[in-house]
């Protein structure tokens, strides 16, 4: 109650002060199993002590490696409650909030000799196993997983955090222990307990966070005044402590891909085995189907089944040259199945087209070969386009994956296996011209009105200035393409080919026939000529000429005199050419 009291004297402030060490050895004795306090209350006070006394709670508990498992591996088995894992994550790093940036402040001696025994007993590798244990029940595996996942975030912010992230590099059996806990096959006749889906999808939650977080460069740290506005709030980026790790972490995970990928596919095979009877046979459905607004599906898309995607993201992202090692003809099939099966999945759908463009972006021919030949994915796309129309959810993924498709193989010389298949494709070269009209009809700034954009490096000095037609378009080096990826990317100029086919041609015409000669032949060719030369500016300005000129004409200005002197001329020009052929 003194503790908890905001109205608190001096004088008893400093009589706590005194007694601080001994009220936290005390206190933490409700975490014994024989211990029958309330965990919310104690967790409570206990909180409070560390508000205004985190030195010498430090010095109760950092001691050495033993102590620190005597006091906070107490707390362990309780992290399912949520009082203990928010003092169990407060003893180890301060939560990120301007509201508590002045408390919990420690010197740094005291904060690195309680870090140094957290290091020793590794808080991370034993956090892990209580994730891997099969001994708890579900919400204690759910409990420790999201423990685990919060001091991660903590830990990559804070200046001493490295010392603590050590393990997930180069304690191999966290990772492993992990990993085979979300993906190790069920054995029915095991003796030990068989883990359930929310245990399997807590270690993997584990794992992919890890990744997440280690592939970036800064993370959010602790806000740096304790008066922030909404209109004013600065976000406090500071370097990743996780980061450093990046590699090792992703070479332990690396070395587990076949099994995250065998075990995807023995679901697959597994949930197809289930019979879905027909709508007018009146049979019930089987027990793990779900029915949606349009449709019916025989099981869920689970979290475990998104996560374990993403994390397959996150590996081939890091390591593309994966893809054509581990990525066959049934990962793919199961991939491109989930992305129709499952047409209200929009998560799944963003790391589907993550894997695809990994591929066109890597022109993996191994890969394209099995996904638009073997499996057919440009044909399925197309026909699920047009046979569900408007009423699809995935039908903005398709375009995506269609305008990338598109992108990456005009970007390719002729001879790439990518754009050879495309120019050979029936369906495609039938799509192609409905998926840029689609895609132009979408792609409309300010809903059809003209708006100003913001300067870019390199462009004129003023603020403001209208898109031109080379940003606004759906091809290379337009605002769309950027948006999809394609940044530095440019066509392959098929033009100048064909421009020079037509020249060589005329250039034989002319040597064939060297005494025929007339103006309308010279006429046809600059016409010719004119329309590979001349720019919209240019026809435009020629067609403002002629309209003056006509409406001069309809006035009675030009004068007969210059009509007369135009027609002389042309009979000159006549006679000078037939003089010259009478010489020859």
């Amino acid at each position: 109650m003194l503790l908890t009291n905001d109205d608190t004297s001096d004088a008893l402030l400093t009589f706590l002060g005194d007694k601080a060490k001994l009220l936290t050895r005390c206190l933490f004795a409700v975490f014994e199993q024989d211990a029958k306090g309330n965990l919310r209350h104690a967790c409570r006070v206990i909180d409070h002590l560390l508000r205004c006394y985190l030195d010498d709670v430090y010095d109760v508990l950092g001691s050495d490696a033993a102590t620190v498992q005597r006091y906070m591996g107490a707390m362990l088995p309780y992290l399912e409650h949520a009082p203990v894992a928010e003092l169990f994550l407060t003893l180890v790093c301060k939560p990120h909030s301007a509201a508590v940036m002045r408390f919990y402040a420690s010197t740094p001696p005291k904060k690195w000799a309680f870090f140094r025994a957290l290091a020793e007993w590794k808080v991370l590798l034993v956090l892990a196993d209580h994730v891997c244990s099969v001994e708890y029940g579900e919400t204690h595996t759910i409990g420790a997983a999201d423990v685990f996942v919060e001091l991660l975030d903590r830990l990559a912010a804070d200046d001493n955090g490295q010392l603590l992230l050590q393990p997930a590099a180069y304690c191999p059996e966290l990772l492993e222990g992990l990993i085979r806990a979300a993906v190790e096959p069920e054995d029915s006749k095991a003796k030990t307990p068989q883990r359930t889906v929310g245990q399997r999808t807590a270690a993997i939650k584990c794992v992919f966070r890890l990744l997440q977080k280690s592939t970036l460069e800064k993370v959010q740290g602790p806000p740096t005044s304790p008066y922030q506005s909404f209109g004013a709030t600065i976000v406090n980026l500071v370097p990743n402590q996780l980061g450093p790790l990046r590699e090792k972490i992703f070479g332990l995970v690396e070395q587990h891909l076949g099994e995250l990928l065998r075990y995807l596919i023995l679901k697959y095979v597994s949930q197809q085995n289930i019979e879905m009877p027909d709508e007018e046979s009146g049979k019930p459905l089987p027990e793990g189907a779900v029915r949606h607004t349009a449709y019916v599906v025989k099981v869920p898309f689970t979290e475990l089944r998104l996560t374990l995607v993403e994390a397959l993201v996150e590996i081939v992202t890091h390591n593309p040259r994966l893809m054509s090692e581990h990525f066959d003809a049934n990962v793919w099939r199961v991939l491109v199945t989930w992305f129709f099966e499952y047409s209200h999945n929009n998560l799944y759908h963003a790391s589907f087209y993550q894997l695809v463009f990994i591929a066109l972006r890597t022109d993996n021919q191994q890969a394209l070969e099995v996904l638009v030949k073997k499996l057919k994915l440009v044909t399925l796309l197309v026909e699920h386009y047009r046979a569900d129309g408007d009423t699809t959810s995935n039908k903005g993924y398709i375009l995506q994956i269609c305008n990338a498709i598109r992108l990456q193989a005009a970007s390719q010389s002729p001879e790439a296996f990518l754009r050879n298949f495309l120019q050979s494709h029936t369906t495609w070269r039938g799509f192609e011209q409905e998926l840029r009209d689609h895609t132009n009809l979408l792609c409309v700034n300010g809903l059809g009105f003209t708006v100003p954009q913001a300067i870019r490096p390199g462009f004129q000095k003023d603020s403001w200035q209208m898109l031109n037609e080379e940003h606004s378009g759906i091809d290379h080096g337009s605002e769309f393409a950027r948006s999809l990826g394609f940044v530095d990317d440019v066509a392959w100029p098929e033009e100048d080919v064909g421009d020079g086919n037509k020249k060589r041609k005329k250039k034989k015409k002319g040597k064939r026939n060297p005494n025929h000669h007339n103006s309308n032949g010279m006429d046809e060719a600059d016409s010719t000529d004119d329309e590979f030369t001349s720019k919209p500016e240019d026809a435009a300005a020629a067609a403002l000429i002629a309209a003056e000129e006509a409406e001069l004409a309809a006035n009675g200005s030009i004068s007969n005199k210059s009509s007369a002197a135009n027609g002389a001329s042309t009979p000159k020009k006549k006679k000078k050419t037939k003089k010259k052929q009478n010489k020859k």
